[in-house]
C-alpha cells in the first residue's frame, strides 16, 4: 500500500509540478502498476477469506445440488484464468512488459469482477480443503 501512495504520488504531475524522488516518472508508473496488481490481488483472496463461511453454508444447505455449485465454481475459476491472460495481470504482477489492449469500462470492469470471484473461490477452497470438518450430528 505504501509503495502504492509513494509511486501515485510521484507520477502525478499534475498535482506535484516537481519530482522530489531520484528515478524517471516512466520508472515509477511501472512500479505503481505492479503496486496496484498485488494491492488487487491481495484484496480478492482477502475477499475470499470473509466469504468463506457464507459460502460453506450455501454448500450445506444445498447438499442435493452440490454439483451445479461446484460446476458454477469451476467456471468461475476458469473465467476468472481466462480474464487474469486476457488482461495481463501476471505481467503486472511481475512488472513485465505488456502490449497495450483497447479500455472498454464494461468489460474491463465485469472481467475484473471475474477475476475477483475467481481469487474468492479459489480462496475458499483452499480454505475447505485446509480446515477439518466436523462430524454431522
Amino acid at each position: 500500500m505504501i509503495v502504492t501512495m509513494v509511486s501515485s504520488w510521484h507520477i502525478a504531475s499534475m498535482a506535484l509540478p516537481f519530482e522530489f524522488l531520484p528515478p524517471p516518472r516512466g520508472t515509477w508508473r511501472d512500479l505503481h502498476v505492479a503496486a496496484t496488481a498485488w494491492c488487487f490481488v491481495l484484496m480478492a483472496l482477502h475477499l475470499g477469506l470473509h466469504l468463506h463461511n457464507t459460502l460453506s453454508k450455501w454448500e450445506r444447505r444445498l447438499k442435493a445440488q452440490a454439483w451445479a455449485l461446484r460446476l458454477l465454481q469451476a467456471s468461475v475459476l476458469l473465467g476468472a484464468v481466462w480474464c487474469l491472460q486476457r488482461n495481463q495481470v501476471l505481467s503486472d504482477l511481475l512488472m513485465l512488459p505488456v502490449r497495450p489492449i483497447a479500455f472498454e469500462p464494461l468489460r474491463f470492469y465485469a472481467e475484473h469482477l471475474v477475476i475477483i470471484g475467481g481469487f474468492a473461490v479459489f480462496t475458499h477452497g483452499l480454505l475447505a480443503l485446509l480446515t477439518p470438518q466436523r462430524p454431522a450430528r
